[in-house]
């Protein structure tokens, strides 16, 4: 008996191993029998994003260097693998397009762990948008004018700390009377790009897995709504007739959205201190303009044109949405692209702004790319920093005011140059999963 007992394991054991790795080389052979190109091989049990679980790069560096791979190799699109999910990456811009922008046929949609992460500004017209973004250029002026006296002539100032913590807590007390603590958005879990990408890939899953605490951040909002109402933008949202749980969740995108600024503000003090042409222009724009402006409202900003043109180049050259991605809900086929229901399609908006194909020496910082004179060589399709949300989407615009009000703030005081203490290039944050981030910390001196 014992005997018989024994064989039968022994025997169902190695069926189970047996059976274990024939569908392993199944689901790693996906591309090979759909004639897909793909990557290198993938490895059990991390597909091809094993680097990017062990933060040695960045998921859009990853991506980055599909792109690359693709292209060399004149592919419409090609696939990778998250874990044993399949996954495409999609190469040609007009198949971006009608992915990304059409949702042809209606067949794709977003992926989304929580759907209270996002906030649908639509809500939002033109005239409320207006207010509210007057409010907070205003309140932008204040908080330098606070902060500047602070620094001298050819002093020696760490940036990062300065826009990362200073500038963010005035920011969190002046627009939504929250602590620093309420920004501490990203989780500090070791596994969290873990299970960000398993959310990505396997959403019903994922779900349990939560890479944001929004439950905790929403409680924080519940406590101190009191002191919150006294602010000005939760009295003209409720005034508007937008419910509480509206606004709390409009709140907390709009803090999580400081963190896509405070990078952008990084970037673009660190260009300009390299550019010092560019950086020359720009503060004889911004001394004429406060020549005329005592103050500086959002309406005014859209005088500064070649201020417009810089941060359109910085968000080109460091997109605040380094790629997109959806999920195909049913069979897709049209003119020989064929994508199975449940396939991840990504888009690496990254590797469109850094590609020579669509912009004449990509890693140079040239802010006449946006002149007026050239913009009818920008390409719509190819120039895509918040992904494929309208341009006139109030998140879009709220991170724009603030970028914008902040240098004429800066720039009207001072002339920025890179310290010795500053990286001599840029190095991206690995564990960084979403943002573009700056690995060191930004070092400048300033001259009066």
């Amino acid at each position: 008996m014992d005997e018989d007992w024994l064989l039968y394991s022994v025997t169902s054991f190695t069926f189970a191993v047996i059976f274990f790795f024939c569908y392993i080389r199944h689901v790693f052979t996906f591309f090979e029998r759909n004639k897909i190109p793909r990557p290198v091989h993938p490895t059990f049990p991390f597909g091809n994003v094993y680097n990017v679980i062990r933060k040695r790069t960045s998921m859009f560096m990853q991506l980055w260097a599909f792109y690359s791979r693709f292209k060399r190799k004149k592919c419409t699109f090609g696939g990778f693998y998250i874990f044993l999910k399949p996954a495409v990456l999609v190469v040609d811009v007009q198949l971006i397009g009608r992915i990304f922008r059409d949702n042809e046929n209606s067949c794709f949609k977003d992926v989304c762990g929580d759907a209270r992460s996002v906030y649908n500004f639509n809500n939002f017209n033109t005239e409320l948008s207006t207010r509210l973004l007057n409010k907070i250029s205003d309140s932008i002026e204040q908080i330098w004018l606070r902060l500047l006296p602070n620094f001298s002539d050819e002093e020696e100032v760490n940036f990062s700390d300065i826009i990362k913590n200073k500038f963010t807590i005035l920011v969190l007390k002046d627009f939504f009377n929250v602590k620093y603590d309420f920004y501490d958005l990203e989780s500090k879990n070791a596994f969290s790009i873990f299970q960000k990408l398993f959310t990505i890939s396997y959403p019903h899953f994922g779900s349990f897995l939560k890479t944001d605490d929004i439950d905790t951040k929403m409680s924080t909002l519940d406590a101190r709504k009191e002191e919150i109402k006294n602010k000005y933008i939760w009295q003209t949202l409720e005034k508007e007739g937008f419910s509480d749980e509206e606004i709390k969740l409009c709140i907390f995108c709009l803090v999580k959205a400081l963190r896509k600024i405070n990078n952008t503000l990084l970037f673009t003090l660190y260009e300009l201190s390299i550019d010092e042409e560019v950086q020359t222009d720009l503060r004889a724009e911004v001394a004429r303009f406060k020549k005329s402006n005592s103050t500086v409202t959002y309406q005014d900003l859209s005088e500064l044109e070649y201020l417009e043109t810089v941060v359109c180049e910085i968000l080109r050259k460091y997109p605040t949405e380094p790629f997109v991605y959806k999920i195909c809900e049913r069979d897709y086929s049209k003119n020989d692209v064929q994508f199975p229901k449940n396939m991840l399609i990504f888009a690496s908006i990254f590797g469109i702004h850094h590609d020579d194909r669509a912009y004449i020496n990509p890693e140079l910082f040239d802010p006449d790319r946006f002149c007026k004179e050239n913009l009818k060589f920008v390409d719509s399709t190819k120039y895509l920093p918040f992904g494929f949300k309208d341009e006139n989407d109030f998140g879009i615009l709220y991170l724009k005011l603030i970028v914008k009000a902040t240098l004429v703030e800066l720039l009207s005081r001072f002339k920025f140059s890179l310290s010795k203490k500053s990286p001599k290039t840029i190095q991206f944050n690995e564990a960084n999963f979403t943002n573009l981030e700056l690995a060191e910390d930004v070092w400048l001196n300033l001259c009066v």
